[in-house]
């Protein structure tokens, strides 16, 4: 039971008292080559154009954002779709270029597959919390052979973002270089220039992660590319605010119990004597508390009933009644007590301090008899 530190001011019938007072547990791999390479049934372009092939890695299935998907390390992967699709996607830009718009062909060190493969890596590391560098070396590690990297964390809530374009294409030129110094590969012909190149196949990729299956990414990025403007995700998620947590209120009732010491009256012949006792008190909620202050937003303070009893081991009993204003863990009380004994009818006002484990009351007013 809490300590009473500071006790109660002299009773008229004798009584006082006084103070005291990036996971390694990523998917089952993507069967992803070390360096790719055109597959060996090619198929020339025409007019003498860059040849196509038909040959790409496998990909697990895809699930558009990862729904209930991947977990490394306990965070989301946001999942790429099977490499074949942005494969055919990049075939059919490589076609539209051509005859469409008429492009001249120009070259590029890096194969057409290679070209899908290490660009959709890239973005993936990117929307799985990498950043520029870390994602260029994750996928320059594996072209050197060192396996599939982890990702670097989980993917925020909501649609999925893509890096600002000029990242990827940055990674797109690095990419070229590695292929034409490292790999010492051959320059092939291509009617897709790298800046559209790494421009289209994001926006592909973006359209295919937000919801959209192969068919209306492809026709999204078509849209664009005839000045259609920027075509709509398939799927917006919604993110919730965060909610607030609880507003707790002051505690409707509550009981407290203290125990200290009494002081004796020179009337008893106890003089300064500490006669132990014990203090119960009930506090029950009147007003306040409930966000209804005068301010708009404010909470009003809490108003308690008090009243309680106390004993003293020589025998005395008495009872408390008042108010307190505030909390029943840091308030102030004003009331009185009195005195119940057979032969004393006295009652006298006090106020002070209360907390959950101690009071602090003075006397305010002589005792006066009853």
């Amino acid at each position: 039971m809490p300590r009473l530190r500071d006790g109660l001011a002299s009773l008229a019938c004798a009584i006082a008292l006084t103070a005291s007072a990036c996971g390694g547990g990523e998917r089952a791999q993507r069967t992803t080559p070390t360096s790719p390479t055109a597959a060996s049934a090619a198929t020339p372009g025409s007019s003498g154009g860059p040849a196509t092939t038909t040959r790409v890695p496998a990909s697990p299935g895809f699930t558009p954002m990862a729904a209930g998907g991947d977990d490394i390390g306990g965070t989301r992967d946001v999942a790429f779709p099977p490499r074949d699709q942005p494969f055919d996607f990049r075939q059919q830009l490589e076609t539209k270029y051509r005859d469409q718009l008429k492009r001249q062909a120009t070259s590029s060190y890096v194969d057409v597959e290679g070209d899908i493969v290490w660009t959709q890596e890239y973005l993936r590391y990117r929307v799985n919390a990498c950043n520029h560098a870390e994602a260029v070396d994750r996928v320059f590690l594996q072209i050197d052979g060192r396996g599939i990297q982890p990702v670097c964390g989980a993917a925020p809530a909501g649609n999925v973002a893509f890096p600002p374009r000029d990242q990827p294409f940055d990674f797109r030129q690095q990419l070229e270089a590695k292929y034409r110094d490292q790999l010492k590969r051959p320059a092939a012909s291509t009617y897709v220039d790298v800046e559209g190149d790494i421009v289209w196949t994001q926006e592909y990729l973006r359209y295919r992660v937000n919801g959209c299956n192969h068919a209306e990414a492809v026709d999204r990025v078509f849209l664009q590319i005839d000045g259609r403007g920027i075509q709509p995700v398939c799927q917006t998620v919604v993110v919730p605010p965060p909610t607030p947590p609880p507003t707790t209120g002051p505690p409707s009732q509550v009981t407290q119990s203290y125990t200290g010491s009494m002081s004796g009256v020179a009337s008893d012949g106890q003089g300064g004597t500490q006669v132990p006792y014990n203090l119960t008190l009930l506090l029950k909620l009147l007003a306040g508390g409930g966000g209804s202050g005068e301010a708009a937003g404010t909470r009003a303070t809490p108003i308690y009933a008090v009243t309680g009893t106390y004993e003293a081991a020589d025998g005395r009993t008495g009872t408390v009644a008042g108010q307190l204003v505030g909390l029943p863990s840091n308030g102030d009380f004003q009331g009185e007590l009195r005195c119940s004994k057979s032969g004393c009818a006295a009652t006298r006002t006090f106020s002070g301090p209360l907390t959950s484990s101690s009071i602090r009351w003075g006397a305010t007013a002589p005792p006066a008899n009853t």
